[in-house]
C-alpha cells in the first residue's frame, strides 16, 4: 500500500468513524455539565454517607470536566478523599468518547466494571481512614477559568463549519469527493490543534456560556484528532512495511499478566493523550480486553491534574490507591479466563 493511500485511509477512518461521534458527544456532555453540574455537586456535598456512590456516578460521565470539578471540591474540603478515589477509578476520561464512537455497548461494559470497583474501593478507603492515615493536607484553592486571550474567535467558527462539512461528508456515498473531503477536514483539525496555546486551559474550569463550551469542544476534538491520527498512522505504516500483524497480535494476546502490568503503569500517567493511544491499540486488535479494562481502572484522565496542582501528596496517594484494584482485577481476570 502506498503511503498516500495509507494517509487517505487513516484520515477518513479517524474522521468518519470516530471524530464525528467524539465531537457530537463531547458537545452534548459539555452542555449538560455546564448547566446542570452545580446542582448535582451541591447535592453530593450534603450527603456524606453516599459520597463514594455519587463520586463514581460523576466519574462515569464522559470527559474530565466534572471529575476535575470534583477534585476542586475535595481541595475545598466539601467532599471526602474516598469520593475522589471512587470517581478516579470509575472515570474513563476523554477515552469515553472514543469508546462511544466505536461501540456504545463496549462503553457500557467498561463503565459497569469501573463504576462497581470505584464504589467498592471508595468505601474501603473510607473504612481504612486513608485520608487521616496519610495526613493529607491541602493548600488554599486557586481560581480557574479560561484565559481571556483564548476565548472563541473566527478560527473557532471555521472549526464548526469544518465539522458541519464532516457530518455532510459522512452522509455522502463512498467516492473520491468523500475521501478528499475527509483528508482536508482532518488535516485542518490537526493544524487547528497547534494554532493556540491550548495547554494554558485548565481542565478544572467551568464553562460559563455557550461560547466557552464551543471553544473548549473545538480544542478537545482537535487534540484527540492529533492522538488518534498519529496512532493510526504509526500502526498502518509499521504493519504495512515492517511487522507481521498476525504474529504480533498473537504474541500480545498470550502475554497475560505482562499486559496487565504494562496497561496499569500506562494508566498511572496523568492526562488523556497516552490513554487514547492505548485505547486505539485495543481498537486495532493489538491489546486484549483485560489490557483495556486495567488501563481504564488505573487511569485518571485529566481529572487528576487539578489535584496535582493543589496537593501533590494527595495526588500521589490517589494514584497508588487506584492502581491496586486495577492490578487485582487484571490478575484475577487473566487467571479466570
Amino acid at each position: 500500500m502506498e503511503i498516500f493511500e495509507i494517509i487517505c485511509e487513516v484520515f477518513n477512518e479517524a474522521l468518519y468513524e470516530i471524530l464525528i461521534y467524539i465531537f457530537l458527544s463531547f458537545l452534548f456532555f459539555s452542555i449538560l455539565e455546564t448547566y446542570f453540574n452545580d446542582k448535582f455537586i451541591d447535592f453530593i456535598a450534603k450527603t456524606k454517607s453516599f459520597q463514594p456512590i455519587f463520586g463514581a456516578l460523576i466519574g462515569i460521565i464522559p470527559g474530565c470536566g466534572a471529575l476535575a470539578t470534583l477534585t476542586t471540591l475535595y481541595h475545598k474540603r466539601k467532599i471526602s478523599f474516598s469520593t475522589v478515589i471512587a470517581a478516579l477509578i470509575a472515570t474513563t476520561g476523554d477515552v469515553a468518547f472514543v469508546l462511544i464512537a466505536q461501540s456504545f455497548s463496549l462503553f457500557l461494559k467498561v463503565i459497569a466494571i469501573t463504576f462497581t470497583l470505584g464504589v467498592v474501593t471508595g468505601y474501603i478507603v473510607e473504612m481504612l481512614n486513608i485520608e487521616q492515615r496519610f495526613k493529607l493536607s491541602l493548600s488554599s484553592p486557586k481560581e480557574t477559568g479560561l484565559p481571556v486571550h483564548l476565548l472563541p474567535n473566527q478560527l473557532t467558527s471555521a472549526f464548526y463549519y469544518a465539522m458541519i462539512l464532516a457530518c455532510i461528508g459522512f452522509l455522502l456515498p463512498e467516492g473520491i469527493i468523500k475521501t478528499y473531503l475527509g483528508v482536508i477536514i482532518t488535516l485542518f483539525l490537526i493544524l487547528y490543534r497547534f494554532t493556540f496555546k491550548h495547554h494554558d486551559i485548565d481542565e478544572g474550569c467551568a464553562c460559563k456560556d455557550i461560547g466557552e463550551i464551543l471553544y473548549k469542544t473545538s480544542i478537545q476534538v482537535s487534540h484527540m484528532a492529533v492522538w488518534i491520527v498519529s496512532t493510526f498512522l504509526i500502526y498502518e505504516v509499521i504493519f504495512a512495511f515492517f511487522i507481521n500483524e498476525e504474529y504480533l497480535i498473537s504474541l500480545i494476546a498470550n502475554s497475560g499478566i505482562f499486559i496487565v502490568l504494562v496497561s496499569t503503569i500506562i494508566g498511572m500517567i496523568p492526562g488523556c493523550g497516552v490513554q487514547i493511544l492505548h485505547t486505539s491499540l485495543y481498537l486495532k486488535g493489538l491489546i486484549p480486553f483485560v489490557g483495556l479494562i486495567t488501563n481504564m481502572i488505573s487511569q485518571d484522565g485529566d481529572g487528576l491534574v487539578p489535584l496535582l496542582a493543589y496537593d501533590k501528596k494527595s495526588a500521589l496517594v490517589a494514584t497508588m490507591v487506584t492502581t491496586i484494584p486495577a492490578l487485582l482485577f487484571g490478575i484475577v481476570f487473566v487467571i479466570v479466563t
